[in-house]
């Protein structure tokens, strides 16, 4: 795989900073590492993929309607969508 260029990290790093302004941290309390669970065994996921999952589903608490999922994981992106996610790989 090449390298990026500059003006490719360049962009990048922009996006990645527009983007921090705009997201919310969801800490791994005891409600999200159980729902975690539920969907590691539920969809086949890894840990930190039900993680991530579980995050947003307690972000949007439950109501999964309009939030769009990105992931570059396929498997990922489709227990977004069983969970009702407009879920995109990248």
């Amino acid at each position: 795989m090449p390298s990026p260029t500059i003006p490719t990290t360049v962009a990048t790093g922009k996006l990645a900073n527009a983007l921090a302004d705009a997201w919310s941290v969801i800490q791994p309390s005891d409600a999200v590492r159980a729902k975690a669970m539920q969907l590691v065994d539920r969809y086949d996921l890894r840990a930190a993929d039900g993680l991530q999952l579980a995050g947003a589903l307690v972000w949007c608490e439950d109501l999964q309607q309009g939030p769009i999922f990105l992931t570059a994981d396929q498997k990922l992106q489709e227990a977004a969508m069983l969970s009702g996610f407009d879920a995109k790989q990248i």
